[in-house]
């Protein structure tokens, strides 16, 4: 097997390696062995964006995640930098992406970052590869995966960081193009007093 982590996490064609079934699901048994520290319990957060694969490669991440005696929350569809500031912020172990940002629909991808927001280095991305290798990996375990909503926070978070445009009487056209941000934008511009077509 090659070199599993690009320039921007696990990238290809969603069904086929290494995207396929059993590679996602070892992957998410490879990045809780890599996680765990002693006792302490590893948490991952998982956002996705609106392609049709996202559903079963959280799942499968998830049968792989649980195999380990990790646990695995789905913030639903959600843009990736929600992740990385939800992840340090309610205190996951880990936070995951399934998106393959603009490539063709039929792609996916899987971006990983760590329990401070920030992406994995290439240090952790080859320990992760390493226990990837390891044919040790226990039963995968199936089940539904949890769902918590956290839009309001990171909206919560965006109000805080935009300066207040609602004297400006800006109007705007939003364009989402079917990606993670239809689950933010509207309410994000609504709640700035911001009148978006």
């Amino acid at each position: 097997m090659g070199r599993l982590f690009g320039t921007d996490g696990v990238r290809g064609k969603a069904g086929e390696a290494p995207l396929d079934h059993e590679t996602v699901r070892r992957l998410g048994s490879a990045l809780t062995r890599s996680l765990r520290r002693g006792a302490e319990p590893v948490r991952f957060l998982v956002g996705r964006d609106t392609r049709e694969s996202g559903t079963w490669i959280e799942q499968e991440l998830a049968r792989g995640i649980r195999a380990e005696g990790a646990t695995i929350t789905s913030a639903g569809i959600i843009p990736t930098p929600a992740i990385a500031y939800l992840t340090p912020r309610v205190g996951y172990t880990a936070g995951l992406v399934i998106s393959a940002s603009h490539n063709p629909f039929e792609d996916n991808g899987i971006k990983v970052f760590s329990g401070a927001g920030e992406k994995f280095t290439e240090a952790r991305e080859n320990e992760v590869e390493a226990h990837l290798l390891d044919e040790a990996a226990a039963p995968p375990i199936a089940g539904p995966v949890e769902q918590v909503d956290y839009r309001s926070e990171y909206i919560g978070h965006l109000r805080e960081i935009l300066p207040d445009s609602r004297a400006r009487g800006l109007r705007v056209v939003v364009d989402c193009a079917n990606g993670a941000t239809t689950t933010i934008a509207p309410r994000l511009f609504e709640e700035l007093g911001i009148a978006a077509d």
